[in-house]
């Protein structure tokens, strides 16, 4: 339905290797379909813990889906989607859904606790910005 009758696709807490493999069946289906698969954009949206800590980010966010989402077991959707750790192991792991064709980000902040959109906005978007600039100059 993605690929033939949609602008296009919102996920639903998919790693980035889920994400990347169900996005170029849908950018296929839609070529084969005859629609152009440039027109179709995607959002994944994401589960997101910033600590000290990655074992730390972890416990507190994959305890946050277990009492506040469902993740079926038949789909893709899954905890271990979770951004979760110190600033630099999330940015780290934004890189790999962004290297993996997400377009837009929708984060779902643990607990949706106000300090945890603060760091993404004070810390975890500064440091993905300095991560493209590296990765520019390299």
């Amino acid at each position: 339905r993605v690929a033939t009758e949609s602008d296009g696709w919102l996920t639903y807490f998919y790693a980035s290797q889920d994400f990347a493999g169900a996005w170029r069946t849908v950018l296929r289906f839609a070529e084969e379909a005859g629609r152009d698969p440039g027109e179709l954009s995607n959002v994944a949206q994401l589960p997101i813990c910033i600590d000290k800590s990655f074992e730390s980010a972890d416990r507190k966010v994959k305890d946050f889906i277990t009492r506040y989402f469902d993740v079926a077991p038949w789909s893709k959707s899954s905890a271990d989607s979770a951004i979760r750790g110190t600033v630099d192991d999330c940015a780290e792991q934004l890189h790999e859904h962004l290297r993996a064709g997400a377009q837009h980000i929708v984060f779902v902040p643990h607990e949706y606790n106000s300090d945890q959109v603060e760091a993404i906005a004070s810390e975890l978007l500064p440091a993905i910005g300095a991560g493209e600039q590296a990765a520019t100059a390299r």
